[in-house]
């Protein structure tokens, strides 16, 4: 898709929270840095502000958001840590309508998927990610879901909301979206803005899950 042509899910961008996109050399290759100028308030939310106030969504706007929304929330992810920083991640923003129903189809727990405007789609390059850590497992399911926490996390700050979606066909998501065979899905997530939420849900207490010194 030429970066001109028309994108569905997009709102109007207004000129005093356009981002700014700027290519930096980095070995050879250019790194893609995106700041966002005039910050207000809202863009300056404290991590454990937007930690606290994220709630999974169950109801989302029709509303289209500004495609600088969606750079924001992804660039939350591409700075995420990961394993020897090998980065082993892919995101695709889904934003056809056709496409979202079918998702919606190959998944358990999708139904919210078409309401919103995008779905993001999070995929792992398995040749990217470290084979091993702790002596028993890839490192790409810890290196995807900091990403994904990021990306969580900033969508609460730009006033979007979420909603997780792990039980899925992925040979079928893979096939629908051209994914490669060396890639494994991770999950799936609306991304837009809420219309209502779920239900508070409880959380452990800090003593049931911190010990010192040793398991306990």
């Amino acid at each position: 898709m030429r970066a001109d042509a028309a994108r569905p899910f997009l709102a109007p961008v207004r000129r005093d929270r356009a981002i700014r996109l700027s290519l930096y050399p980095n070995n050879g290759m250019e790194t893609l840095i995106i700041t966002t100028p005039n910050a207000n308030a809202r863009d300056l939310m404290e991590v454990l502000e937007a930690i606290k106030s994220g709630k999974s969504v169950s109801r989302f706007k029709p509303d289209p958001i500004p495609e600088q929304k969606v750079h924001a929330v992804v660039n939350a992810a591409r700075l995420a840590p990961s394993v020897d920083n090998l980065q082993p991640w892919r995101f695709i923003a889904v934003s056809d309508e056709d496409t979202k129903r079918k998702l919606m189809g190959i998944t358990t727990n999708g139904r919210r998927l078409p309401e919103a405007p995008v779905v993001v789609v999070a995929c792992a390059r398995m040749d990217e990610a470290v084979g091993m850590i702790g002596g028993y497992m890839n490192s790409y399911p810890v290196d995807v879901g900091i990403a994904l926490a990021h990306l969580t996390l900033a969508a609460t700050s730009e006033g979007l909301g979420t909603s997780w979606v792990f039980a899925f066909n992925e040979e079928k998501v893979k096939a629908l979206l051209r994914i490669p065979e060396d890639a494994r899905v991770v999950g799936l997530t609306p991304l837009g803005i809420p219309e209502a939420h779920e239900p508070p849900s409880g959380r452990k207490h800090l003593s049931e899950i911190l010990s010192y010194n040793a398991y306990d």
